[in-house]
């Protein structure tokens, strides 16, 4: 009954206080171990923990009064702090919190007739205020699941001095109490400023609603303290190291943690100059309402004592001292936060998909491009050398644009129907070039015959020669620019002429071919009799017993 009367005393007193934030000193993590990650910009987070609640039996040896012989009693001592405190995200990168303490140490002895003295002794106050930021990598790394940041932190004066004076602490619940000032088994301050900082490494991984984090810490902490003469003493003796790991892993509306965490003393004048401890924690609620925190602490450092007797020692860095380090702790805490991304309700979205193919309006080809959507946040959809494209969108009007290269862009509107499959098709134009025409006669400089002849182009590379009809007529398109056209005929010297052609404009050239002297060069036509189409072969020609060989063009026919 004692126990509950005192739980809810300091849990009372607690409250008058307190901000509240999620861990012990509120920013973003589990219980001891911090995340390196920030919460969402501008969230706010608060709690309340009853924590480092301990029970633990001493036997107290007496003279008694009755008979003078020595005996002894198991009396309890109760230690419990409530942490409260308020921590809020500025961005992806940086936060801020504030801590603080509400302490209490109480002893209860058993009221024996023969027991010369059974005083309850009950000493309460607050703790030191630690003001604390955390500097994190954010998103500078992109979607990488790992994070890293830095978390100085500074711990001011603001708790109840150590005095040893005794006073009547009152009545409480039918019960009397005397007690000092600053704590029984612990010092309540340390009586002066700490400083220190961290490293934090956390990788976090996530899998549909499962969100798991492995963190890693790993700092310093220093003391500046003012002994009771006011004297400012930089003691080595109270510096440690802060290492620690936890992981943990959270789905909507429960989250479970573990960790391993200890500091280690510089000097080995601190004895034992390490402690470390295993726990395991529970969360139980989203975080937009109030989570229930409970954890479970098991301290590994057996050479460590349970209790200390403060009046013995004046070491003030034991502010947490192993006087205060009973083998388990149990504490518990209620948890705000506001701002914070919540477990979404998940809603069934409909949508509708839009597919088709876009192909040469004139062959039918499928062509590969671009589908994008104006005035539409969706992404632009590129198209595969098929033709085809998928894509879903919400349902209603929507326009679709189809872009090809060389080919008229196509734009089309339609309404898209929910939870359905609409086919777009888009056959493409291909865009008209300006172009323009040369045409001519090719005729016997001498007699005015017509010739029949070959046209040709040498600056276009793999460009087909053309043949004059019966009548010595060509006519050619050709894109504009500036060319040389070239004219062959068989018993004819060959006629090359500049040439400009201009866009949608058709020029006139006419040849008129002299009679070749001596050697004289044959052209001619070797074709499909059925269907006149122009025929590959090897052509030889045979002149007082030699032969002269060529071969005609495999598309054309055409052999010079």
């Amino acid at each position: 009954m004692k126990t509950l009367k005192l739980l809810v005393t300091f849990i009372f007193f607690g409250i008058m206080v307190a901000y509240s934030f999620p861990s012990l000193n509120g920013l973003n993590g589990d219980y001891r171990i911090i995340s390196a990650s920030c919460d969402k910009p501008y969230s706010i987070r608060f709690s309340i923990m009853v924590n480092d609640f301990a029970r633990e039996n001493i036997y107290n040896r007496f003279i008694r009064i009755d008979n003078a012989q020595v005996d002894s009693l198991l009396d309890v001592a109760y230690m419990a702090d409530i942490t409260t405190g308020f921590a809020i995200s500025f961005s992806k990168y940086v936060e801020f919190n504030i801590s603080g303490k509400f302490m209490g140490d109480y002893l209860t002895t058993q009221k024996q007739s023969y027991r010369p003295d059974s005083t309850n002794y009950l000493s309460k106050g607050f703790g030191d205020t630690e003001i604390g930021m955390k500097f994190s990598t954010g998103d500078l790394f992109g979607d990488a699941p790992v994070k890293i940041a830095f978390n100085p932190w500074v711990v001011i004066k603001t708790g109840t001095p150590y005095d040893t004076a005794i006073s009547d602490s009152g009545n409480l619940f039918d019960e009397n109490y005397l007690g000092n000032k600053g704590g029984i088994f612990r010092y309540f301050t340390d009586n002066g400023t700490d400083i220190g900082g961290k490293i934090l490494l956390s990788v976090i991984q996530k899998s549909g609603n499962v969100t798991s984090n492995f963190n890693i810490n790993g700092g310093y902490l220093g003391h500046l303290y003012n002994k009771p003469n006011g004297t400012l003493i930089v003691n080595q003796n109270s510096d440690y190291y802060l290492y620690g790991a936890g992981v943990d892993i959270k789905v909507p509306g429960f989250a479970s943690y573990f960790e391993f965490t200890g500091k280690y003393f510089r000097s080995g004048a601190v004895t034992p100059q390490n402690i470390n401890y295993l726990t395991v924690g529970f969360n139980l609620g989203d975080a937009s309402t109030v989570a229930l925190n409970t954890v479970f602490d098991y301290r590994l450092s057996s050479n460590a004592d349970t209790l200390m007797n403060l009046g013995a020692n004046t070491n003030y860095y034991i502010t947490q001292g192993w006087g205060a380090a009973p083998q388990w702790r149990v504490s518990l805490g209620f948890v705000y936060a506001y701002g914070q991304e919540t477990t979404a309700t998940v809603v069934k979205k409909e949508i509708s998909t839009i597919t088709g193919k876009i192909y040469d309006k004139e062959t039918g080809e499928p062509l590969s491009g671009r589908i994008y959507f104006p005035e539409s946040d969706l992404d632009t959809v590129t198209i595969d050398t098929n033709g085809v494209y998928h894509v879903d969108v919400p349902p209603g009007p929507i326009r679709i644009h189809a872009q090809v290269n060389g080919y008229r862009w196509m734009e089309k509107s339609i309404i898209a129907v929910a939870n359905k499959i609409n086919i777009v098709d888009f056959p493409l134009s291909k865009k008209l070039s300006a172009k323009g025409y040369v045409s001519g006669k090719v005729t016997d400089a001498k007699t005015g015959d017509p010739v029949k002849a070959i046209v040709s182009f040498p600056e276009i590379k793999n460009s087909n020669p053309v043949e004059t009809d019966e009548d010595g007529i060509f006519r050619v398109q050709l894109p504009a620019g500036n060319y040389t056209i070239r004219v062959d005929a068989a018993g004819y010297k060959p006629q090359v002429e500049p040439l400009v052609i201009e866009a949608r404009k058709a020029k006139i050239v006419n040849f008129e071919l002299i009679a070749a002297e001596g050697a004289i060069k044959l052209t001619g036509k070797v074709y499909d009799r059925s269907n006149s189409q122009g025929v590959g072969a090897n052509i030889v020609f045979e002149k007082d017993g030699k032969q002269y060989k060529t071969v005609s063009d495999a598309s054309s026919g055409i052999y010079m």
